[in-house]
């Protein structure tokens, strides 16, 4: 079975930039475990769904490349071209928080509904996916650490629904890493749910 750590933070952004980059950190480095984890699985396991309308494993992971193929080039490009940090406070715009906190892990509760381009409910994937998961997970961490030092409120980032809207770049960042923990903590109840089934 699949352990994933459990990690303790507020349903809230954190109030300093520096904070909001440790989380960020943390939970990447704890995604990329949990990725690396589901290399030496059976894709008959990783394929597993708890339910004929659940996700498997897989189908979390899949989900996840769709947004990180999204946001992870804008990511990259404007964090190299973020400018020197000025003050540690972080203000999050009334959007982004609004869009971060609904993909905050602790509030799966409230069901959202994907949009249909990138719910792979029933199909036909493959465990190379994990691959493309993992390059995505070090982007992210890349792109942190390059933020060490930076402003990650000044540049905006599009949104995928429609680029008249733009996020600050922290906002985004912390909305992505809570999506990922959110579809992580799905994907470790799918193989525990299904674990009994595939022996």
């Amino acid at each position: 079975m699949i352990a994933q750590p459990t990690l303790q933070y507020p349903t809230a952004f954190a109030k300093t930039q520096q904070a909001i980059l440790e989380e960020c950190a943390v939970r990447t480095a704890a995604a990329i475990s949990f990725g690396e984890s589901l290399l030496s699985l059976p894709a008959k396991q990783l394929n597993a769904r708890p339910a004929e309308d659940a996700w498997s494993a897989l189908e979390c992971v899949a989900h996840l490349n769709d947004y990180a193929d999204m946001y992870l080039a804008q990511l990259q490009q404007r964090s190299a071209k973020a400018p020197p940090r000025r003050q540690e406070k972080y203000a999050p715009g009334l959007l982004g928080k609004r869009l971060a906190l609904a993909m905050h892990p602790n509030r799966r509760d409230k069901k959202m509904r994907s949009p249909s381009h990138t719910n792979h409910l029933h199909a036909d994937l493959d465990a190379a996916l994990l691959d493309a998961f993992l390059v995505h997970l070090r982007g992210y961490q890349k792109v942190i650490q390059q933020l060490r030092g930076k402003s990650i409120r000044g540049s905006r980032v599009p949104f995928s629904l429609t680029p008249l809207v733009r996020f600050h770049l922290g906002d985004i960042l912390m909305c992505l890493v809570w999506h990922n923990a959110r579809h992580i903590d799905q994907a470790t109840e799918a193989l525990s749910l299904t674990e009994a089934k595939v022996r």
